[in-house]
Formats: structure tokens, sequence, C-alpha cells
């Protein structure tokens, strides 16, 4: 996975160690993902979300964890 530097003042950055703490999120972008996911009201696994797909095995779920 590539990484990338983003610039956001201090408040930010201790806002979101915040919300990493209360979280008990293993990083900052973790945390992040948390946030885009709420905001987007993503539920933390879309595995047989469909009604109309069969339910997905362990190894699909393996294969496609990552959104």
């Amino acid at each position: 996975m590539s990484k990338t530097t983003i610039e956001v003042e201090r408040r930010t950055k201790q806002l979101l160690e915040d919300l990493k703490a209360e979280l008990k999120a293993k990083s900052l972008d973790e945390a992040i993902h948390a946030l885009l996911r709420r905001a987007k009201k993503i539920p933390h696994s879309m595995f047989g979300a469909h009604p109309d797909m069969s339910p997905f095995t362990e190894g699909d779920e393996a294969k496609f964890h990552e959104l």
C-alpha cells in the first residue's frame, strides 16, 4: 500500500488523535476511514448487503475485505 503526506492544522491532528483513542484505532488512517464510513453511511462490512446476491463465503471475504 502506498502512502502520502497531507497537511492539516495542529488542532485537526489533535482531534484525529483524540478520535483514534476514542475508537481504539491502530492508526490515524484507521480513524479517518471510520469517519469516512460514517459520513458516507457505509457499514463496516458490505458483504451480503445486496438482496439479489448470494451470501459471500469466508474465502470471498478474505479476498475482498478492503473497501
